[in-house]
């Protein structure tokens, strides 16, 4: 009886926000993937793209230790959404590597 009671539980807001902070953290690892790729794993974008998700998780890291899941998740997706256009504004918006490391860094 007690296992169909803890099945009925609902999530906690923190345990319904956790699939999305991984899905986050996946994403993020697969554009660092393409950006080491297309630029080279040693190159100044990829570091400096590397070095500025660690950064973003862990701020993250910080909110989830304080209980706030909802913030760790909004810090993560603006990383993200920075690493998905990186290399849209590389070479669409042919800025240079100086340029993106600057706009990247200042996000």
């Amino acid at each position: 009886m007690r296992t169909s009671e803890t099945a009925a539980r609902p999530a906690s807001p923190a345990e319904s926000r956790w699939p999305a902070i991984q899905a986050l953290r996946q994403e993020a690892d697969r554009h660092l993937a393409l950006i080491a790729t297309d630029t080279g794993e040693g190159s100044r974008l990829h570091r400096l793209c590397r070095e500025v998700w660690s950064g973003w998780e862990r701020e993250a890291l910080i909110s989830v230790l304080h209980h706030d899941h909802a913030n760790a998740e909004v810090m993560l997706d603006r990383g993200v959404h920075a690493l998905r256009h990186a290399l849209d504004l590389l070479h669409k918006d042919r800025l240079s590597e100086d340029e993106l490391a600057s706009l990247i860094a200042a996000a």
